[in-house]
């Protein structure tokens, strides 16, 4: 009886052991990412999810995102350029995501970036909202004779 139990058990665990997810991969290189400068002045924000395809190498091969459109051509670019340690099976897949949020201000100037990381799988992306300090100019149009 003893040996069933003990072959149950062993069964058991090794099913567990060949269907458990890999534990998520952290980041060896990473590069700081800049809110778009026309998306900063559209004030827009928002998150985006980025899926990235790692492979043996710990390189990005491929993303998918979803969220703001713009936002998430951005993230998926940057992400691109990060490596990661290398897996024990490949590919994975790992997800990131970008906040991107915007501070209210009142200055005229587009503020730097400002950018934290909470690795392995969240970026925030912050910069202050641009106010226009000056109204545009007048065009003046010249009449034909």
């Amino acid at each position: 009886m003893s040996r069933v139990v003990l072959v149950l058990l062993m069964t058991c665990m090794a099913a567990l052991g060949c269907g458990r997810k890999q534990t998520t991969l952290y980041p060896l290189h990473i590069e700081t990412p800049e809110y778009d400068r026309k998306a900063h002045i559209g004030h827009i924000m928002g998150h985006v999810t980025v899926n990235a395809t790692i492979d043996a190498s710990g390189v990005v091969v491929d993303t998918t995102a979803s969220g703001q459109p713009m936002l998430a051509s951005f993230a998926m670019k940057n992400i691109r350029q990060w490596t990661f340690e290398r897996p024990k099976h490949a590919p994975i897949q790992q997800t990131i995501i970008y906040d991107y949020e915007l501070e209210d201000s009142q200055e005229c100037d587009i503020s730097p970036t400002r950018v934290s990381f909470d690795l392995p799988g969240r970026v925030v992306i912050a910069a202050r909202t641009v106010t226009i300090c000056e109204p545009p100019g007048v065009l003046v149009q010249k009449s034909k004779k």
